[in-house]
């Protein structure tokens, strides 16, 4: 985030905690759930494994065979 932003690492990592408790925020009042609580999502994508290529194509694969087409 710092090299995206052109911002310290310290000033990164205010702003991503920001963030996050912000997300947090939005989660517990829109959805009544806690973002912290794995058992909300029904997938989890650990991205230092894979590039955004790689994880698109994972969750496009996840919800063709998740939903599939009704006809």
């Amino acid at each position: 985030m710092s090299g995206l932003r052109n911002i310290s690492a310290y000033d990164a990592r205010k702003e991503i905690s920001k963030e996050d408790r912000a997300r947090g925020l939005w989660i517990n009042d829109h959805l009544v759930a806690d973002i912290d609580d794995s058992l909300v999502y029904h997938l989890t994508i650990n991205t230092d494994e894979l590039s955004i290529d790689e994880a698109a194509s994972f969750v496009g694969c996840y919800i063709k065979k998740r939903f599939p087409p009704l006809m």
